[in-house]
C-alpha cells in the first residue's frame, strides 16, 4: 500500500496526498518515517529489511485532481544514501532544518507584502514556490550525504547554504518595491527581522561544533 498517516481527529488512516506545491523531499516524514502516526509504503518496509546498507532510489508517483478530474500526474524520485535506516533521524533532521528556513522566509515575506501592498498572502505563496525551486537540487544532494560521523558540520554547512538562498530570494522579491517609500521602509524592517530569524536557526548548530 501507499504511505499513510493517522488523522487523530478522525481516528483513521489516510494515504499521503500529493500537493502541487510541495516537493517529495519536503514530505520525507510522511513518506519514510515509521511511527505510531505514520506508516511507510510496504515496499519501503521490505527494502529496509533486506538491503539496509544500500542506497535507496524511491520513485514517488501520484496525481492532482479537482473534483473527479485528474488535473496533473506526478513522477519524482527521492534518493537516500547507504545506511539510511540507521540514520533516518539524521536525514529527517536535514529536512526539518530546510523546512524551518522556508517557513521563516514565508513569514517575513508575508509581513513585507502586508507593509507594501496589503497583499501578504501572495508574497508568502511566491516565497514558498521560489524557496522550493531554489532548494530542490540542494536538498536532493543532502538526502544522499552518507558521511554520518560528520553530520554536525554537514548540517551547519547546509544551514549556511539555506540562509544564503533565503537572503537572495528576499532581495529578489523586494527589489521591485525599493523605489517606493513604503517599500523602502518595509525592506529595512524585513531585512532586520529576517536576519534575526535566520541567525536563530543557525546559532544552535554553531554551538554544537
Amino acid at each position: 500500500h501507499s504511505p499513510r498517516v493517522l488523522v487523530l481527529a478522525k481516528g483513521e488512516w489516510f494515504p499521503v496526498t500529493y500537493g502541487d506545491d510541495i516537493p517529495p523531499w519536503a514530505r520525507f516524514s510522511d513518506i519514510m518515517i515509521d511511527s505510531d502516526e505514520k506508516e511507510p509504503a510496504l515496499v519501503l518496509q521490505h527494502y529496509r529489511a533486506i538491503a539496509p546498507h544500500s542506497p535507496l532510489a524511491l520513485s514517488v508517483g501520484g496525481y492532482s485532481n479537482k473534483q473527479a478530474l485528474i488535473t496533473r500526474r506526478h513522477h519524482d524520485m527521492i534518493t537516500v544514501g547507504a545506511g539510511w535506516p540507521e540514520h533516518i533521524d539524521d536525514i529527517h533532521g536535514r529536512v526539518r532544518l530546510a523546512l524551518a528556513y522556508g517557513e521563516a522566509l514565508e513569514k517575513k515575506l508575508y509581513g513585507f507584502g502586508e507593509n507594501c501592498s496589503k497583499n501578504g498572502k501572495s508574497f508568502k505563496a511566491k516565497a514558498r514556490d521560489l524557496f522550493f525551486q531554489g532548494t530542490e537540487a540542494l536538498m536532493h544532494r543532502s538526502l544522499q550525504q552518507t558521511e554520518w560521523d560528520e553530520e554536525k558540520p554537514f548540517r551547519l554547512a547546509l544551514a549556511k547554504k539555506l540562509e544564503r538562498i533565503c537572503r537572495d530570494l528576499f532581495e529578489e522579491m523586494a527589489a521591485p518595491y525599493l523605489d517606493q517609500p513604503k517599500g523602502i521602509s518595509a525592506y529595512a524592517i524585513t531585512q532586520k527581522t529576517l536576519g534575526k530569524a535566520l541567525n536563530d536557526l543557525r546559532k544552535p548548530l554553531e554551538e554544537e561544533e
